[in-house]
């Protein structure tokens, strides 16, 4: 693999056909639109940096992760995802939820979620199973347009344990 570096931070390493940017040390104002041109070849990427939060709870505790959006009317949809997979899907236009794997009737949106902007996601009792890394986004053509604050998010054992549980 071969890297070329511009400045101490941002660089470009390849390994035909792939390449990659490379940055280090990202800061919040490195979010925003990459114009990649490698010969014919164009691509547009998108960076959002975000300070994540930790939260933890008790198993069987109700837990609610912070999402602050304003809805723009380009945004199609708000939707969160644990670990990569998503949990919640809100159409903003027809205003339907659907829900992912495993999270049918447990999760749901704060109330008045659109007039506020505030696309928590809430839920009266956590599992074991609901650790993860939780993001939440708006998207527009499938394209994702705005990243709230993500959440790592640790369950810990019945009450009275010191130690997370993991599967």
């Amino acid at each position: 693999m071969v890297s070329t570096w511009m400045g101490d931070r941002l660089g470009i390493a390849h390994d035909c056909p792939k390449y990659l940017l490379l940055i280090l040390g990202s800061i919040k104002k490195d979010t925003g639109l990459f114009k990649l041109t490698c010969g014919s070849l164009r691509e547009n990427i998108q960076l959002d940096v975000v300070v994540a939060f930790y939260a933890s709870v008790t198993e069987g505790e109700p837990v609610k992760l912070e999402c602050h959006i304003i809805p723009h009317e380009y945004m199609e949809f708000i939707q969160w995802e644990r670990n990569g997979t998503w949990v919640l899907h809100f159409n903003l236009s027809t205003r339907e939820t659907k829900y992912g794997t495993g999270f049918e009737g447990r999760v749901r949106l704060a109330p008045d979620c659109y007039a506020h902007g505030d696309w928590s996601l809430m839920w009266d009792q956590a599992l074991l199973e609901d650790q993860g890394d939780y993001f939440c986004s708006a998207y527009n053509q499938g394209v994702r347009k705005r990243v709230g604050t993500p959440c790592c998010r640790e369950v810990k054992g019945p009450t009275g344990s010191d130690e997370p549980l993991d599967h």
